[in-house]
């Protein structure tokens, strides 16, 4: 039966990768930083970041991808999104908030 509930779930896969974020339209301040990706899908990507943002906001980002065994060349997959969600820290006061971007479909690649 297709009901709400037995829509398919889209799989997120917690990480720690470094990323550099920045962000600023018209009417927000303009803000660059390093920042981690904590989780990301598809569809979904959630920041550890410490500028404030906004919901509706539009974020670029970059992750550094190492060589490795696999992979021969370094790469950096360039993204962006529009906030979506901003969750306040949960554990300790000093933590970063998390901030729940939807991705944009359009990406890019880049060897280094």
């Amino acid at each position: 039966m297709n009901t709400p509930e037995a829509k398919k779930k889209e799989r997120s896969f917690a990480l720690s990768l470094p990323a550099f974020v920045r962000g600023g339209e018209a009417g927000d301040p303009a803000f660059a930083e390093q920042a981690e990706v904590a989780a990301m899908s598809a569809e979904e990507a959630t920041l550890k970041l410490r500028s404030r943002v906004r919901i509706g906001m539009k974020l670029h980002f970059a992750i550094h991808v190492p060589r490795t065994f696999f992979l021969e060349s370094p790469l950096e997959m360039a993204l962006s999104g529009t906030v979506v969600q901003i969750q306040p820290p949960l554990f300790r006061a000093g933590d970063d908030p998390l901030v729940r971007l939807r991705l944009d479909r359009s990406y890019a690649i880049l060897a280094h």
